[in-house]
């Protein structure tokens, strides 16, 4: 994990990717707003980075070969409940959006990633999480 100077409230994000120019775009945009970027190649090394770490999200990029990376996304939920889960998918259906949406994902977005669009998944996916983390407050 690499610390971030620039802002005291970072918050922790797991890219788990394993094209190392989008691995790189991917830190390069979370590390301008300030947060902390774990990078990893391994679903399996995310899920443990995931209960380690309780990261605020983890974008995963799932495979053209779905089954693999549908349980990945599975595990990575049971890991880290209360993260926004993003997922990346060259397939860019609607079929594997929606079973990524069954098995845990908050959001997906299709490859070529548009780093803009990508962007407003980003905040919004963050603030929900923080939407919710308020009412769970409030509730308690």
């Amino acid at each position: 994990m690499q610390p971030c100077a620039k802002n005291s409230h970072a918050l922790t994000v797991i890219v788990v990717e394993h094209d190392p120019w989008l691995q790189r775009a991917l830190e390069q945009l979370f590390a301008e707003d300030g947060h902390h970027v774990v990078r990893v190649e391994d679903r399996g090394e995310a899920a443990r980075l995931a209960r380690r770490l309780d990261p605020a999200m983890i974008l995963i990029d799932v495979p053209t070969a779905p089954v693999d990376g549908m349980s990945a996304l599975q595990e990575l939920r049971r890991s880290a409940a209360d993260a926004v889960i993003v997922v990346l998918s060259a397939t860019g259906t609607a079929g594997t959006a929606r079973e990524a949406m069954l098995c845990g994902a908050d959001d997906y977005v299709a490859k070529p990633v548009d780093m803009n669009a990508l962007r407003v998944v980003v905040r919004d996916g963050l603030a929900e999480r923080r939407r919710r983390a308020l009412e769970h407050a409030c509730a308690s």
